[in-house]
């Protein structure tokens, strides 16, 4: 197993952020929004149909057991560090990983050697309608970001 005990203080500060960061939300819808070449993006939000409040980008991704869209309301947080002393990493030779909770008793486990994330409010709104589309104009969704 890869000594990765440097980088569980950096893993925890994210988890503690995040965690802080929505401790007066009731619940979180995560959401993958890609996967590809050992990188794996995902959102999440209190409303996941109309905005997005955090997106965390993993790279170096050894393991994912998670569904493309899960709900967490725990009560002891969102997400945690698993301790390195954790059989999971032991049993398969990772270096980190890192639990979310979810609404039932399921965790979702992810383990990687990077991470990084953002809080900046993605909200999505609806273009015009077709009839107002100028041949300039883009159909679909409008992507901005507000703080």
């Amino acid at each position: 197993m890869t000594d990765c005990s440097h980088l569980t203080d950096n893993f925890q500060r994210i988890a503690d952020a995040v965690n802080a960061q929505f401790s007066t939300t009731p619940y979180l819808d995560f959401q993958v929004i890609s996967c590809q070449d050992e990188t794996l993006k995902i959102k999440a939000s209190s409303d996941i149909h109309h905005f997005h409040e955090c997106e965390m980008v993993f790279s170096l991704v050894e393991y994912f057991n998670a569904p493309m869209r899960w709900r967490s309301r725990p009560a002891g947080g969102f997400m945690e560090v698993l301790p390195l002393s954790d059989e999971l990493l032991l049993e398969r030779g990772y270096g980190i990983a890192i639990s979310f909770n979810t609404e039932g008793t399921r965790k979702i486990i992810l383990a990687a050697a990077f991470i990084e994330f953002n809080f900046e409010k993605v909200v999505y709104r609806a273009l015009q309608p077709a009839s107002q589309i100028t041949s300039d104009s883009t159909q679909g969704w409008h992507f901005s970001i507000k703080e």
